[in-house]
């Protein structure tokens, strides 16, 4: 999923990112598609 999207990779450490969706999934308890992973990125910017 992570490998389709490179220019948000950009300057990010992938690990980071895996650990955050993690995390996002066990907060809100429920699963991250490639739509919520650029609405979140785009949200943090």
């Amino acid at each position: 999923m992570i490998s389709s999207l490179p220019h948000l990779t950009c300057g990010i450490n992938r690990a980071a990112i895996a650990f955050i969706l993690l995390m996002i999934e066990s907060m809100y308890n429920v699963d991250i598609n490639e739509h919520q992973l650029l609405f979140v990125v785009r949200s943090i910017k």
